[in-house]
């Protein structure tokens, strides 16, 4: 039988700090990209590890590797004492009046003043390190669901998991095409007829789509995209291309509109009014960079009301 401090005397933090990273960026390679180490490196000290627990941390399934029982298990007791130590260095910190430590956003693809508002922020506190995964609406519940970042961007507040969400911006949904489109030059066009039209529209999964999908539908129309696009800027090319029209964030196409590359079509019942929402899990203690980032955005977001 082991002693009761057995693990303190062998494991290492470092240790713990390579399995949270394999696990959260979904692998060796990914894990060593991010750390800046070698995969050999990782390996050796996970085998080490596995030697340590007694038993194998993961399983190969098919051709992806998983957590096993007792690997889940450490896993979540490492995540834990991580963010202990992340919480004590932020307090200390706090006391020293310097505002530092990782910053871990995930946003949607379509919440394109993300990046400007982080640059704003980090300009105030230069000693904070960002990390923002940007993806599609589906990678964002996975790493909800995963506890992979602090603060989640998004339109549209997923109702199956338990978080907190913060209204930051308002989400103006409009009908968009490229200024050689025949729907252009009309004043405006009735939502029958934006159903007849070539859709260019997001995965089934996106907010955007799905807003526009329960408008047409609560409305007695059916829609039937001409084209699914993996990526925001997929759609925007294609419509700038003249492929079709498209639903999108006025807020994703200032560029576009400025420089009259895309048009804004004044369509019925639009623009839709929704809202950008900060998102973090409910009950999670967050690092003290991602309080304030949000207090951050809470002010910018009264500044834009004003």
């Amino acid at each position: 039988m082991r002693e009761t401090d057995y693990f303190i005397q062998h494991l290492t933090l470092r240790q713990l700090q390579l399995l949270v990273a394999v696990v959260d960026h979904g692998g060796h390679s990914a894990a060593a990209r991010e750390l800046n180490i070698t995969q050999p490196t990782i390996s050796i000290q996970l085998s080490r590890m596995a030697e340590i627990v007694g038993s194998a941390l993961f399983q190969t399934i098919g051709r992806t590797q998983e957590l096993t029982e007792t690997g889940q298990q450490v896993y979540d007791a490492a995540r834990s004492i991580l963010a202990a130590l992340q919480k004590l260095d932020d307090e200390i910190s706090g006391m020293q009046g310097d505002l530092k430590g990782e910053l871990r956003i995930c946003s949607v693809s379509t919440a394109g003043f993300i990046p400007f508002y982080l640059g704003l922020f980090l300009d105030l506190h230069p000693h904070v390190i960002p990390r923002l995964h940007v993806g599609n609406r589906s990678e964002l519940i996975e790493r909800i669901a995963g506890n992979r970042d602090d603060i989640f961007i998004t339109g549209r507040v997923p109702e199956s998991l338990p978080v907190d969400a913060l209204p930051i911006m308002k989400n103006e949904l409009v009908v968009v095409a490229s200024p050689d489109h025949p729907l252009a030059k009309k004043k405006s066009i009735s939502l029958e007829q934006l159903a007849t039209e070539r859709l260019l529209l997001r995965e089934p999964e996106s907010g955007t789509r799905l807003a526009f999908e329960t408008v047409m539908r609560e409305s007695g129309y059916e829609i039937k995209p001409y084209m699914e696009l993996g990526s925001n800027e997929a759609v925007r090319q294609a419509v700038m291309g003249g492929l079709g029209i498209s639903v999108l964030s006025l807020s994703s196409i200032e560029l576009e509109t400025a420089s009259k590359r895309m048009v804004v079509i004044k369509t019925e019942k639009f623009p839709l009014q929704k809202q950008w929402f900060a998102v973090s899990r409910r009950g999670k203690q967050l690092p003290r960079a991602a309080r304030e980032f949000l207090a951050f955005l809470k002010h910018r977001a009264a500044d834009v009301r004003r």
